[in-house]
């Protein structure tokens, strides 16, 4: 959900200009398909979505970039830890077919932020108790949904 809010609220804004005007719309729509996906074979159990606040970070361009470049590597090393514990044929299909994707958005957000897309031979995963508390220290998960700016975008997480 982090991800396809924080890249909708993006593009909604139109905030980010240049080379990355076209990246919130492409990955938002990726993204918004990840969580419809991730929704459908967990069925029931799947969590509802929150309300976000990203505290300005979808406004500006520096700090859209790195914090692109950090969901995109997150996400990733997300599903890879994930991989191994998923019983679901069906979901654990929709994990490994999104878990190539993130690491290709990665490598492109790296790539676009001037980061080595790929320091080493093999990435390890995170345990999600650790995704979990990274995305909790960006506060970025609010009661209610929220922008910094005096835009008013139709979407807010």
């Amino acid at each position: 959900y982090v991800q396809a809010a924080f890249y909708t609220e993006t593009e909604r804004l139109r905030a980010i200009g240049g080379k990355l005007r076209p990246i919130p719309r492409q990955l938002g729509a990726v993204e918004r398909a990840h969580v419809t996906a991730i929704k459908n074979a967990l069925g029931r159990a799947a969590v509802k979505r929150p309300a976000f606040d990203f505290h300005g970070v979808t406004e500006d361009r520096a700090r859209f970039l790195k914090t692109a470049v950090a969901f995109e590597d997150l996400a990733a090393a997300a599903y890879k830890a994930q991989a191994t514990r998923i019983k679901s044929p069906a979901l654990l299909a929709a994990a490994i077919a999104i878990h190539s994707v993130e690491a290709r958005h990665a490598a492109w957000m790296r790539y676009l932020a001037g980061v080595t897309p790929a320091t080493a031979a093999f990435d390890e995963g995170k345990p999600i108790s650790e995704v979990k508390a990274i995305v909790a220290s960006t506060h970025f998960i609010a009661a209610r949904p929220r922008v910094a700016s005096r835009r008013n975008p139709r979407y807010t997480g």
